[in-house]
C-alpha cells in the first residue's frame, strides 16, 4: 500500500467477512448457518470452482457424525454479479441479476482399506442466460461458455450435476490418494454464439492420483500430482473454475503436473 498520496482514502480487498451461527438447543447440534461473503464448505476441485472462490450470500450446513461415518449436507444461496438494468444489445435485457442455488451431499467413510470420501452437488445458475457477466477471469473468448461473441452475452444455461469421489491410504509410508470427478450440465441446450447448439458440449471430468506427505511440514517433505482433465465448452460456469488450467475458463483438455516440496 502506497502511503501518503495527500491522506487519500485507501482500497481494502476484503476477502472474508461473515457472521456465523450455530444453534445448540433442540438438537440442532451440527447445524450452521453463514451469512456474508462466506467460506466455500463445497467438496471441491478446480473443475468447478477456484480455489479462491468466496461465496457472497447465505451458507446453510449440517455435520453428523455416525461411528466411522461423517455425513455433511450444505445449501447455498449466493449473488453472483448485480448487473446494469440498460438493455444489452443482442441480450434480452433488461433481466434480474443473476445468483446461484447450490445444494451438495457429503460422505465421508473410513475403511479396512482407507478412507473414502464421496460428494454429489448440483449447480442451478439463475438468470444466466442473456446476461454478459463481466468478471471474465482472463479467459479468451474460446474458453467461455457460449455467448455472442460481440458483447460477451450468454446464450446457454448452467445447471450442472458434479459427482466427486477420492480414496486415500498410505502405501510405504506415504500418503497416497486416488480421485475422480464427473460434471454434467443438465441445460447444455441453448443455442449457441454461432447458431449452433451447445447439446454436445455438456461435460467435464478429471482422474489423478497423488503420491507423497500428507503434509509438507518439515524440510525434505514432498508431494507429486498427476492428473488428465476435461472441460467442455458449457459443462461449468467458465469464469469461476480453476485460473490456472490452461488460463482459466473452459474447452480445455490435457494433463496436470505437480511436485511440492
Amino acid at each position: 500500500q502506497t502511503l501518503g498520496q495527500t491522506f487519500g482514502q485507501k482500497a481494502i480487498n476484503v476477502n472474508l467477512a461473515y457472521a456465523s451461527f450455530k444453534p445448540t438447543i433442540w438438537g440442532l447440534n451440527g447445524l450452521a448457518l453463514d451469512g456474508g461473503k462466506v467460506k466455500n464448505k463445497f467438496m471441491t476441485s478446480e473443475v468447478v470452482w477456484d480455489s479462491d472462490v468466496n461465496f457472497e450470500g447465505l451458507t446453510e450446513s449440517y455435520d453428523k457424525k455416525l461411528g466411522d461415518t461423517k455425513l455433511r449436507l450444505v445449501l447455498g444461496q449466493y449473488f453472483l454479479e448485480e448487473i446494469d438494468r440498460t438493455p444489452t444489445t443482442g441480450g434480452s435485457q433488461p433481466v434480474d441479476d443473476p445468483w446461484i442455488v447450490a445444494w451438495q451431499g457429503q460422505l465421508y467413510q473410513n475403511t479396512s482399506i482407507g478412507k473414502l470420501k464421496f460428494a454429489l452437488a448440483f449447480y442451478d445458475y439463475q438468470n444466466l442466460t442473456d446476461n454478459a457477466v463481466t468478471n471474465q477471469l482472463g479467459a479468451g473468448d474460446g474458453q467461455r461458455n457460449s455467448q455472442l461473441t460481440a458483447t460477451n452475452v450468454n446464450t446457454t444455461n448452467i445447471r450442472t450435476f458434479n459427482f466427486m469421489g477420492e480414496w486415500n491410504t498410505p502405501i510405504l509410508g506415504y500418503d497416497y490418494r486416488f480421485f475422480g470427478e464427473y460434471a454434467f450440465n443438465t441445460d447444455a441446450d441453448a443455442v449457441a454464439g454461432n447458431n449452433t447448439i451447445a447439446d454436445g458440449l455438456d461435460t467435464a471430468w478429471q482422474l489423478g492420483t497423488q503420491l507423497g506427505h500428507e503434509k509438507l511440514r518439515y524440510f525434505g517433505d514432498w508431494k507429486l500430482m498427476g492428473l488428465y482433465r476435461v472441460i467442455q465448452q458449457d459443462a461449468v460456469f467458465y469464469a469461476l473454475n480453476s485460473s490456472d488450467f490452461h488460463d482459466g475458463g473452459t474447452n480445455a483438455k490435457g494433463v496436470k503436473l505437480q511436485a511440492k516440496v
